[in-house]
């Protein structure tokens, strides 16, 4: 047999001779990852698809419908009640009548009263309160640290009435300023005495006259006139 008949002839011989069986499970995982091959890049591009169409659609929503706006937060002094106007002096009650006195600083003031106040309100607040309680009758007197009042806040005294009633005070200004307010029109405070003055926690028609009026321990630094000025006399 010629070298060309035996080359054939084996050719022949191995074609017949079955595949290992490694080899057929080669050819069975090539045949599977191409068959998966198509579907996997089918359900990535479905996925790629859907996540663009859902960005579409919530930029979309936010563009047509706006989100809501933060919530307004309450006016000052809103759902605060404040007591009737008092005719008169009421009843003194407990409250150690007496001259009180604390100074309230520039930096003290924006520091404490941090949600509006311009710079020109600290200015016409700062400088030392002096208040006089007796009778039924009030009155205050601001000497300001600066040389003088800025344009468009009121003047430096206020008088009122105030009425006791166990540990609550109730307030009635009665000073008028055509220009600004020396204090709410009624306001309340609870007091409590302690070795030095008296301490008030104060409620107005706004955080500011709230803190101007009881930031701060009301230091005794006199008794009471033997015949408290009349409000508005």
């Amino acid at each position: 047999m010629s070298i060309d008949d035996r080359i054939r002839a084996g050719l022949t011989a191995n074609a017949d001779f079955p595949a290992p069986p490694v080899e057929r499970h080669l050819e069975v995982v090539v045949r599977r990852h191409r068959r998966r091959l198509p579907l996997m890049v089918s359900v990535v591009l479905g996925a790629v698809a859907v996540l663009v169409v859902a960005t579409w659609l919530a930029q979309a929503s936010r563009e047509g419908h706006p989100q809501p706006a933060a919530p307004i937060p309450p006016a000052e002094g809103a759902g605060t009640t404040l007591p009737e106007p008092l005719n008169g002096p009421g009843d003194p009650g407990l409250l150690p009548a007496g001259t009180y006195r604390y100074s309230l600083s520039r930096k003290e003031i924006r520091d404490g009263i941090v949600t509006w106040a311009p710079p020109r309100f600290a200015v016409a607040n700062a400088g030392a309160w002096t208040w006089t309680l007796g009778g039924g009758r009030w009155s205050y007197e601001l000497d300001l640290h600066a040389k003088e009042t800025p344009v468009g806040f009121a003047g430096n005294t206020c008088e009122g009435y105030y009425d006791v009633h166990g540990s609550e005070v109730d307030f009635t200004t009665v000073t008028e300023y055509q220009v600004g307010d020396c204090a709410s029109k009624t306001w309340k405070a609870t007091w409590r005495q302690v070795d030095d003055g008296l301490l008030m926690d104060v409620t107005t028609d706004g955080r500011d006259l709230d803190f101007l009026f009881g930031a701060k321990t009301w230091e005794r630094v006199g008794r009471p006139p033997s015949t408290p000025g009349r409000p508005g006399a």
